[in-house]
């Protein structure tokens, strides 16, 4: 009798992606859990959980009236196209507490946390000095 071996499918663990199911961490070795993660993504409450192979989950507090419970974020709305970074769901404190990352890394994110701050606030800025302007002309018509 003669058979050929067929070479089993690669089971190797996805490598810094988010995670779309709890079941998904099935395999993975986690590494940290950061609580009430507050990203510029994260809506408050959530937790980040991550794994050796820099594979997270967001986890979200629910209650739907029957009692709370707990949902993967964005189940429904989460596509695999979507840009999405460990970074957009916990801050650069955040993850440098959970030795996720470096000093220098942790500069650099806050660095950018920074600009993103600074740019958010530049337009703010400029919306309400254009409803004072408004207000202002207004008030002399």
């Amino acid at each position: 009798m003669e058979f050929n071996l067929e070479p089993c499918a690669d089971e190797a663990l996805p490598e810094n992606q988010r995670l779309a199911a709890a079941e998904d961490l099935v395999g993975h070795r986690i590494t940290a859990v950061i609580p009430d993660c507050s990203g510029p993504k994260a809506r408050g409450g959530e937790m980040l959980i991550v794994t050796e192979t820099g594979c997270w989950l967001v986890l979200r507090p629910d209650d739907d009236g029957d009692g709370p419970y707990i949902t993967v974020a964005g189940a429904h709305a989460f596509s695999r196209t979507d840009a999405e970074a460990l970074s957009d769901f916990a801050t650069a404190g955040e993850l440098l507490a959970a030795g996720l990352i470096t000093k220098a890394q942790h500069d650099y994110l806050r660095a950018e946390e920074k600009r993103q701050e600074d740019d958010r606030n530049a337009l703010r800025a400029a919306a309400l000095r254009a409803e004072l302007a408004k207000l202002e002309g207004a008030n002399h018509a």
